[in-house]
């Protein structure tokens, strides 16, 4: 990853974006790396707002490992976003968690329209070129959730990332004490081990979210609503 010589200390800018990610010190994290993102666009669109992130890895995750996107536009999001991260995390699944409009970055950040879908997509892209990062899923809470559905949809994925671009395995929409909502894409490729993956995914959704969201979550995620998994897949 290559970081702007405009930056003064990255490791102090390190520091104090660790510090200021939302429930950044309740969550078993055992490292964590520095993503820049932009928003997709179309094809032409400028990249007018550029922010440097915080992605949080579990211990020993490597590339190809799976990811998640934690999207959220409210303060009150941050502790459920806690709890359901330190879930993904001890799932050895990394955590970005992406705070919709927040200030900060490089360009005109101010001035550029919010677009959380064109945010979910960008950040999605960054996990994938820059972490190396092997399937992917977007969580969306509160307002957030539309956002995300949507970033799964094929047809919006294409219009920002291309054709041959990257994808998210799902979107999932979590609303306080709404039913959970489910929007799977296109099934990952079989090496990434969607089938043993996907429930383990959704225990750690169980374990941070009210109602209870087990049973959709499998029913929604795997053709016949998948298997128990009661151990986290073996490295090959």
């Amino acid at each position: 990853m290559t970081i702007l010589s405009s930056l003064a200390s990255p490791i102090a800018l390190a520091a104090a974006l660790l510090a200021a990610a939302p429930g950044a010190a309740q969550q078993p994290f055992a490292g964590m790396d520095l993503l820049w993102v932009h928003p997709a666009a179309p094809p032409g669109a400028p990249a007018l707002c550029v922010r440097l992130l915080v992605l949080d890895l579990p211990r020993d995750w490597m590339s190809g490992d799976a990811a998640a996107i934690l999207l959220t536009t409210a303060e009150a999001d941050g502790q459920p976003a806690a709890r359901i991260a330190a879930g993904l995390i001890a799932q050895d699944t990394a955590v970005l968690h992406l705070h919709s409009g927040m200030g900060g970055g490089i360009g005109p950040c101010a001035e550029a329209p919010q677009d959380p879908v064109g945010e979910v997509l960008g950040a999605l892209a960054a996990l994938k070129h820059q972490a190396g990062a092997g399937l992917v899923v977007a969580i969306g809470l509160g307002a957030s959730g539309p956002a995300v559905l949507a970033a799964a949809r094929e047809a919006v994925a294409e219009a920002l990332l291309g054709p041959g671009g990257p994808r998210l395995a799902a979107g999932i929409a979590l609303d306080g004490a709404r039913p959970a909502r489910f929007q799977p894409a296109a099934p990952p490729p079989a090496a990434e081990g969607w089938s043993h993956r996907a429930p383990l995914l959704c225990e750690a959704l169980a374990a941070g979210s009210i109602p209870p969201v087990l049973p959709a979550c499998r029913a929604a995620l795997l053709p016949g609503g998948g298997g128990h998994v009661a151990l986290r897949p073996s490295r090959p």
